[in-house]
């Protein structure tokens, strides 16, 4: 596996993430994703309790202590058996792996793409981090946009469209969409795209490169995976259906409220 030289950090993630733990299981899991990073299955690794003591630089049973925490609190994934640590012990960082996921598919798009206009050319095997200078996220070429997303790797339209810094548009097809649906089972992958079309038209100074645009995506839905989601169907009492409920509630029940239901089914309230 090629390396790319640097992970992305975010720093309001972290902190909402590990606010509420002890400063050693902060400090244990930074040197944890460190290790994780320069995995040949990058975001995952296998080791010995006695190897993972040694990367924590605690003792064995210090070590299993906070394995054991990380676990418990699911931090991170580890897939042993920590009742009996007596073999390998996995662990796993899920944000990690999505990326590297996502960044393995933009790799073998763009080669398709090479391959298909320039047989004889040899694509580059790692795209060039995000630069700060917005001259340089404006001069992103269209080579690049359509490697990324060729149209000869969908079979029909795409789903929509989110917006570029460079002004042009990044085309989601809905088997991008099956594959968020799958890594991120209790969100409404299409209503919260949606919501990520409009914030973008809403902050232009603030949108994404054609490289930065699917951590965008996938940053977004992992936030909403982790605050419980909402799946596609599932109801959610509106602000709307609370103030009615109120009002009822002060009126002595003089109103019947029964069929009153959220606007995501485009009902009318008829009080």
């Amino acid at each position: 596996m090629s390396k790319t030289p640097a992970f992305q950090f975010y720093p309001a993630d972290w902190a909402l993430d590990l606010e509420e733990h002890p400063l050693e299981i902060e400090g244990a899991w930074i040197r944890i994703i460190g290790r994780l990073w320069r995995s040949d299955t990058r975001g995952k690794m296998s080791k010995t309790l006695t190897q993972w003591s040694r990367i924590l630089r605690v003792p064995e049973d210090k070590a299993l202590e906070i394995l054991r925490y990380i676990q418990k609190e699911k931090i991170g994934d580890i897939s042993s058996d920590l009742t009996e640590p007596n073999g390998y012990i996995t662990v796993i960082n899920r944000r990690m792996v999505r990326d590297e996921k996502d960044r393995e598919n933009n790799r073998k798009r763009q080669q398709r793409h090479y391959r298909k206009k320039k047989p004889n050319a040899e694509p580059n095997e790692e795209l060039t981090p995000p630069s700060s200078s917005s001259s340089s996220r404006d001069n992103i070429s269209s080579d690049i946009l359509s490697s990324v997303q060729s149209d000869s790797d969908h079979s029909g339209p795409p789903v929509l469209t989110i917006p570029l810094i460079n002004k042009s548009e990044f085309e989601i097809f809905q088997e991008d969409v099956d594959q968020w649906k799958e890594s991120f089972p209790a969100v409404d992958v299409l209503q919260t795209l949606r919501t990520i079309r409009q914030w973008n038209i809403d902050n232009p100074t603030r949108r994404k490169t054609i490289r930065g645009i699917r951590k965008h995506i996938s940053g977004w839905l992992a936030r909403e995976q982790d605050r419980g989601g909402r799946p596609a169907g599932s109801f959610s009492k509106t602000r709307d259906q609370k103030l009615l409920g109120t009002f009822q509630t002060l009126a002595g029940g003089q109103y019947d409220t029964t069929g009153v239901r959220s606007p995501d089914d485009e009902a009318v309230f008829d009080v």
